[in-house]
């Protein structure tokens, strides 16, 4: 899983086929206003945090998918789900290459990766139809993974098996994962990087779900309109995850 980060296997749903970062999310740290749109455009978006323009948010390209599988390896070296789930030999280059199929066998497909000029936070959506059309190369992106979790994979498969009842069935846009680089914390971009796909659900009445497994996360979720609607404990000394969920907001003049 990731989330922040993200996360497969022969399950009925895209949910059940993300190993690695698709329900998790990290390193995120925002605190302060709520961000609000200043500007809309089309890819990119300017957002405003705390008063003052913080950055432009814009939809990421095959050229930028380097630079951030480099930021979500900075950003999950030290969260609870990667450290347990993936190997601690060679710990940073395997999230890095993980995170390299997820974005471009998964991400790209949907272009939906968000992100910040210069890279420094992602977040990547899956949308609704996802789990009509399935789209995605599964097959391709297991063969890629799969070896990456060595000796782990047997524990990654297994908690999603426990994870995967407590997945709302009710479509919904997925928050897969989202991180920010221990460099560029603290300053908005986890809310920024967010927003555009949360406006967009409020506009068309999507739910939107995700899962962390950090209690600081479940706090900066919470402020953005999440509930958490389950909390599962992982087995042999695995961390908890928490399953959230947002409704969509109802829309006022700003």
């Amino acid at each position: 899983m990731t989330a922040s980060i993200p996360t497969e296997k022969a399950a009925p749903t895209i949910l059940g086929r993300c190993r690695l970062f698709f329900g998790h999310n990290t390193c995120i740290r925002t605190a302060g206003p709520r961000v609000r749109r200043l500007a809309r455009g089309s890819p990119d978006q300017v957002r405003r945090y705390g008063g003052k323009i913080v950055t432009n948010i814009r939809r990421a390209r095959r050229e930028d998918i380097p630079a951030l599988a480099g930021t979500l390896a900075a950003a999950f070296e030290t969260y609870p789900w990667t450290r347990w789930t993936v190997p601690a030999d060679g710990h940073l280059q395997r999230l890095e290459a993980l995170f390299t199929v997820d974005l471009t066998e998964i991400g790209l497909v949907h272009d939906e990766i968000w992100t910040t000029e210069g890279g420094a936070a992602v977040a990547v959506w899956i949308p609704p139809r996802e789990l009509q059309t399935g789209t995605v190369n599964w097959a391709r992106h297991g063969e890629a993974s799969t070896p990456l979790l060595g000796d782990r994979l047997a524990i990654a498969d297994e908690a999603d098996a426990l994870i995967a009842p407590h997945r709302p069935e009710q479509p919904a846009w997925y928050l897969a994962t989202m991180g920010v680089h221990p460099d560029h914390q603290r300053k908005g971009l986890g809310s920024a990087v967010l927003g555009p796909v949360l406006e967009r659900c409020d506009a068309e009445g999507w739910p939107c779900l995700t899962e962390t497994s950090s209690t600081d996360n479940v706090r900066f979720y919470r402020r953005l309109g999440f509930e958490v609607t389950a909390e599962v404990p992982m087995p042999d000394e695995g961390p908890t995850v928490w399953v959230m969920w947002r409704a969509p907001r109802s829309l006022t003049p700003e």
